[in-house]
């Protein structure tokens, strides 16, 4: 009889906002700005082994994931780590409490550079 063992990890960052950011997806309320840390923005990530294929599972709190970041992202994540790219999977929690990551339709707010940056670095990769 053969057992098979699978492995599972999992790990949690703060990804921070700069202070004053636009907030995303207040519509005709644009302007809320990040005036300081309530409940902090996280990103956390989850990894699953079955002895022969490794995935990975990266949850944000942002509003929406950025599909162009995300690949990116995707790209230098599996080659960091020798994953297949299929295998990561991003998820927002859809939080109103963190900048947009990329561009939304019109009343969503305005992308923060920074905060994007944040979020690239808190996941593992970035572009400076």
């Amino acid at each position: 009889m053969s057992v098979n063992h699978g492995k599972v990890g999992c790990d949690e960052n703060i990804i921070e906002v700069p202070l004053f950011a636009e907030l995303a997806g207040y519509g005709p309320f644009l302007g809320r700005r990040n005036l300081g840390v309530r409940d902090p923005i996280y990103c956390r990530a989850l990894t699953f082994y079955d002895g022969q294929r490794r995935n990975l599972i990266v949850v944000s709190d942002v509003m929406a994931s950025n599909d162009k970041e995300c690949r990116t992202m995707r790209g230098s994540l599996a080659e960091r780590y020798g994953l297949d790219p299929s295998g990561i999977l991003f998820i927002a929690t859809h939080t109103h409490s963190a900048p947009l990551t990329g561009a939304s339709d019109v009343g969503y707010g305005e992308v923060c550079p920074e905060f994007v940056e944040n979020w690239r670095k808190t996941v593992g990769f970035s572009t400076s």
